[in-house]
């Protein structure tokens, strides 16, 4: 206990010593040690839906404060949420909702029936921050449609405990789901989506929008669907999104 006590105060006192001396620290703006991709942040679907709801001026106030590089802080970067729904795979009820979170529903609820209604409030975040300059939105999903996982819920556990993973015969489902996505946000909306990740937490079995992967599956579902899915879409170069 004794040289425990006498090291913590050696400790401290070296702190103390450290904090009272003038340092010197020698910036050399010449030597690029890195290059940054941007600093940015996350609005996935609640942060949007609260700000979308403010009232003016003070929302448009807080939106130049994050992205305006004359009067706020120039974030470049925007994570935003690739919608999951909050709905099981027959559509029954909404589990979510409230006045914290919207009720949402994923863009394909039902296998070739389409939603683009739903995402007003991030869609409205990701056109304000492309104004301001930020050159990287990145969409990442929580959870593919709950139709093409294997306990027909957008949740990864359900209740019951039933655990819920992409379908295997669902890969190119959820490829051509995230390809079209791009798609029709850069047609639909002049929403550029730059960057897609295909899961948020892959090995979490979350009681809210999840889907589990193993390491496995998601390197297949990368190199054999997704990517090649991507590469071959119909837009033009800039808007085909880097899987990240």
């Amino acid at each position: 206990m004794l040289r425990v006590t006498v090291y913590a105060l050696a400790c401290l006192a070296s702190a103390v010593l450290a904090a009272t001396q003038q340092l010197a620290v020698a910036v050399n703006l010449s030597a690029v040690q890195q290059v940054m991709d941007g600093f940015g942040g996350a609005a996935a679907t609640a942060p949007a839906f609260w700000i979308h709801g403010m009232q003016e001026p003070q929302r448009t106030d807080l939106v130049n404060l994050l992205f305006s590089t004359d009067v706020g802080i120039g974030l470049s970067i925007l994570r935003v949420e690739v919608l999951s729904g909050n709905h099981d795979a027959a559509n029954n009820g909404s589990t979510g909702g409230g006045a914290l979170q919207p009720d949402i529903n994923t863009h394909e609820p039902s296998e070739g029936v389409w939603d683009w209604e739903g995402d007003k409030c991030q869609v409205w975040l990701m056109q304000q921050a492309q104004q301001r300059g930020v050159s990287r939105l990145m969409s990442t999903v929580w959870s593919a449609p709950a139709w093409m996982k294997t306990n027909n819920d957008y949740r990864a556990q359900t209740p019951n405990g039933t655990l819920g993973y992409l379908r295997a015969d669902k890969k190119q489902a959820f490829a051509d789901y995230l390809a079209r996505y791009v798609s029709e946000y850069a047609t639909r909306f002049n929403v550029t989506i730059t960057h897609v990740s295909p899961t948020n937490e892959p090995t979490f079995a979350a009681t809210y929008q999840g889907c589990l992967w193993t390491a496995a599956n998601l390197t297949s579902f990368i190199r054999d669907y997704l990517g090649p899915t991507l590469n071959n879409q119909s837009l033009p170069p800039q808007h085909r999104a880097v899987i990240v």
